[in-house]
């Protein structure tokens, strides 16, 4: 039961993703950029959008373990050992958080740099 669920909701995401992006009028430009656009096809930007993605779509699954360990505690039915699973649960998913987000934070501060450093021309 909890397994269609969960395939339910992740169908329902996948589906209206698209179209909520195309219903707010905003056209998403290419991850990679175009051929016109040369300088996002560094090396160092391809290789900061994968990590951004692949950090947007950790958060996102931290967000869906939020809900479970909410899920975990209220249908417990009181029983302490249920309880206590939950909110380890969302413990972890805390810890987790706070792991993307400082890593984000550090990836952040060292694209930046790396990208500042491509464009610093030489002095001969």
């Amino acid at each position: 039961m909890l397994r269609s669920i969960k395939s339910l909701v992740i169908s329902l995401v996948g589906i209206s993703l698209p179209w909520l992006v195309r219903a707010s009028g905003e056209q998403l430009d290419p991850p990679f950029g175009t051929a016109a656009d040369v300088s996002k096809q560094e090396p160092v930007y391809i290789v900061a959008t994968i990590i951004q993605v692949l950090l947007g779509l950790v958060g996102a699954a931290t967000l869906l373990i939020f809900i479970w360990g909410g899920f975990k505690i209220i249908f417990s039915g009181g029983s302490e050992e249920k309880i206590k699973k939950g909110r380890d649960t969302l413990v972890w998913a805390v810890i987790g958080l706070a792991v993307i987000l400082s890593s984000y934070a550090i990836l952040e501060y060292t694209f930046s740099v790396l990208q500042d450093a491509s464009t610093i021309a030489p002095t001969t």
